[in-house]
C-alpha cells in the first residue's frame, strides 16, 4: 500500500509540474502583482496554490465517472486520489467541485475569483 501511495504521488506530481507554471504565468498577469517583492509573490503563490489550483480544476472534476482529468488527457480515478490524499480530503474535493460548477461562471468570473483566493492566500 506504501508503495502505491508513492507511485501515485509521482504520478500526480508530473501532472501537476505544468500547472505550477500555469498558475505562475496567470499570478503575473494579475494587475500590480509583479509590482510586489519577489518574495512576496512567491510567499503567495506558494501559500495559495493548491486553492488556485483546485478551482482551476473544477470543470476537470468528471462527477459521473469520479475522475480528475488533466490537460493532456491523463486522468486520476477518485480511489487513486484517495491513496495519495485521504477520505475526507478527496470528498471535499469532488463537493467543491460540484458545488462551484453549479455557479455556472464563465471563464472571466472564474479569472476574476482565483485571482481573489490567490491574493488573500
Amino acid at each position: 500500500m506504501e508503495q502505491q501511495k508513492i507511485v501515485m504521488w509521482e504520478t500526480l506530481s508530473q501532472f501537476i509540474l505544468p500547472e505550477i507554471q500555469r498558475v505562475v504565468e496567470f499570478a503575473k498577469r494579475i494587475a500590480n502583482f509583479t509590482e510586489l517583492m519577489q518574495e512576496d509573490q512567491l510567499v503567495l503563490i506558494k501559500t495559495g496554490f493548491f486553492e488556485v489550483w483546485l478551482v482551476r480544476m473544477t470543470r476537470m472534476f468528471n462527477r459521473q465517472s469520479f475522475t480528475l482529468t488533466f490537460s493532456d488527457g491523463s486522468y486520476l480515478t477518485r480511489e487513486q486520489l484517495e491513496l495519495i490524499y485521504n477520505l475526507d480530503l478527496v470528498t471535499m474535493m469532488f463537493a467543491f467541485a460540484e458545488g462551484f460548477s453549479n455557479l455556472h461562471l464563465n471563464d472571466g468570473e472564474i479569472g476574476l475569483f482565483t485571482a481573489v483566493v490567490l491574493l488573500t492566500s
